[in-house]
């Protein structure tokens, strides 16, 4: 069976298909009708023996009919040996076929850029901070949480996640989480850029998701619990590592 025929890949992953983990995978995922139900290892192990083989193939002709075989397309560009110039163009040729939050975040993920890469890539992510796509945006949002939080790239990141217009839930989602990573990473530096948000559902969830994490420390946490409290309306609490508003 060759995984470089579109027939022979489906083939493989109707054998590898798990109905149990179908109809698990499907509650995670509204909206997905096309899932076969295959879990990840599998598909990475798919996806490593195309990138070692012959991948211009696989890319040039493979059909994306299925959620698995969107998973493993990504997980293809991610590992090909390729000069990033290439790569980037099969990145910016497959963002517009990601139609939901899993392959997209199994992407941003599974992409491990040189240097040379993430700054080529950095400069053409505006377009996708600002664009009209739904998971357009969230690629962009959900890139720069895994591959640009540190130093060099933080306050390009703020700026361009302040662009963000798109009102579809998974950008306002991935919009935030990339904010909530941001303040983890650089309390000092994130905490005023958070209050330029136009948009309180992306700044409550933001401070949602970090109280979420276990990594802020008490100050942090004492600090996001006061902001949740002015947003809301109600009396800070003295000590919110201990009050009522805390979260384990």
């Amino acid at each position: 069976m060759n995984p470089n025929q579109p027939n022979d890949l489906y083939a493989r992953l109707l054998q590898m298909a798990d109905p149990d983990y179908r109809r698990f995978a499907s509650s995670l995922l509204p909206g997905v009708t096309d899932l076969l139900g295959v879990r990840l290892p599998k598909l990475r192990e798919i996806a490593k023996e195309i990138a070692s083989g012959t991948w211009q193939e696989y890319l040039t002709q493979t059909r994306q009919s299925c959620f698995e075989e969107k998973m493993v397309y990504g997980m293809v560009i991610g590992l090909i040996p390729c000069s990033k110039e290439e790569r980037l163009r099969w990145i910016e040729n497959f963002v517009p076929q990601i139609d939901n939050w899993s392959v997209c975040d199994s992407f941003c993920f599974g992409l491990r850029p040189s240097q040379a890469e993430k700054m080529l890539l950095w400069e053409r992510l505006p377009s996708y901070f600002s664009s009209d796509k739904e998971y357009g945006v969230r690629f962009a949002a959900v890139l720069s949480l895994r591959h640009y939080a540190d130093s060099l790239f933080v306050e390009q990141a703020f700026e361009r996640l302040l662009s963000v217009r798109h009102t579809g839930y998974y950008a306002r989602m991935g919009t935030a989480w990339a904010w909530s990573t941001f303040l983890i990473e650089f309390p000092d530096q994130t905490k005023g850029q958070l209050l330029r948000i136009t948009d309180p559902y992306v700044l409550r969830t933001a401070l949602r998701k970090t109280l979420e994490s276990k990594r802020p420390d008490p100050t942090l946490r004492n600090w996001v619990i006061e902001q949740q409290a002015i947003l809301a309306n109600r009396p800070i609490p003295k000590d919110a590592s201990t009050g009522p508003y805390s979260i384990k």
